[in-house]
């Protein structure tokens, strides 16, 4: 299989340095790639569980992380699943439920159809013109593999606001108990926004597999 080099940098202001020593990437094979990063402390990166580049990070290369740049050889590569949290992922799963249809609050105009997960689609969406109105959907169930646990439901939300609708909070409900995300901040272009649930609402315990796949998501407009 063809393979390239891959290297971890940062940008400096004007530039990407180069941080450590490259690694390679098998261009045509499936990698699970591990990034753990410590601001002003350190970074590790693990490909198929294996330690492949490691070093110390300074305070004056990088304090912050304001975003992460991932980019394959020519077109090469790409990557289909992404995950981000403040634990070690080395042994996570990524599962994806996408919208099935109407849930408990149905105020709007749309449906769950009107969510495309195929390709980033902007002409069908759900129109919330109302501040305070909110829409919930169901989803389709997984399987959370044996011996893992739910560590945390995120919820992804692409919009934008117009009108009188100057805000949006992600909604999720389980039960009858609803929790809402902080204030997305979207503008007056189509914007991707997330949120982190890693409690149920109902019972402010880890999500168990029947919470979670009875538990609706949605939004809130303000």
């Amino acid at each position: 299989f063809p393979s390239h080099d891959t290297q971890f940098g940062y940008w400096n202001g004007s530039s990407w340095v180069a941080l450590g020593n490259s690694f390679v990437l098998t261009t045509s094979a499936v990698s699970t790639v591990v990034l753990r990063l410590t601001c002003a402390n350190s970074y590790e990166i693990w490909v198929q569980g294996a330690s492949v580049a490691s070093g110390t990070i300074r305070n004056t290369m990088v304090a912050s992380v304001g975003m992460v740049r991932l980019h394959g050889p020519f077109g090469l590569n790409h990557f289909s699943q992404i995950m981000g949290a403040d634990y070690d992922l080395r042994d996570a799963n990524y599962m994806q439920a996408v919208p099935s249809a109407n849930g408990f609050y149905t105020q709007g105009d749309g449906a769950a159809a009107d969510i495309n997960e195929t390709v980033l689609n902007d002409d069908t969406v759900l129109a919330l013109t109302t501040a305070g109105h909110k829409r919930t959907f169901t989803k389709s169930a997984i399987t959370v593999p044996s011996g893992k646990r739910i560590s945390a439901a995120v919820v992804n939300a692409r919009g934008r606001v117009s009108g009188s609708i100057t805000n949006a909070r992600i909604l999720v409900r389980s039960g009858t108990t609803d929790a809402v995300s902080a204030n997305l901040g979207y503008s007056f272009g189509f914007e991707t926004r997330s949120a982190m649930f890693t409690q149920n609402p109902a019972t402010l315990a880890a999500f168990t597999q029947t919470d979670f796949n009875s538990a609706e998501f949605g939004l809130e407009a303000l």
